[in-house]
């Protein structure tokens, strides 16, 4: 799997849930071959994410799919917190913590 496959993938005038779904498909085969934090990888889930939040992609399956890929990658601040599943509600709440967990423990020592 190539970047490549993952712009072409993304290169659709339509979003029907076919679409989304065949590139939700093609991007998580990236993901598993490259990791969440791979550059080509994160643009692209920034890209669904957004599409997601303007409404372009209204199913709830597919956003599901978009918001558990931002997990993944670690994306939190992108996510809007109303919006979310409890799952990932649960890990968007668990990572907000550990960020100020750790930002009050870098204050303490600076």
């Amino acid at each position: 799997m190539q970047a490549s496959d993952v712009s072409q993938a993304l290169d659709w005038r339509d979003p029907t849930p076919e679409n989304v779904f065949s590139c939700l498909d093609t991007l998580s085969k990236y993901v598993m071959e490259h990791g969440a934090s791979d550059k080509t990888a994160l643009d692209a889930i920034i890209r669904l994410l957004d599409m997601s939040d303007r409404g372009t992609i209204k199913d709830p399956a597919l956003q599901e799919a978009i918001f558990s890929l931002c997990r993944e990658a670690g994306l939190f601040p992108y996510l809007n917190e109303a919006t979310l599943t409890w799952r990932d509600q649960v890990a968007y709440t668990s990572a907000a913590a550990a960020t100020a967990a750790s930002t009050s423990a870098s204050v303490a020592v600076g």
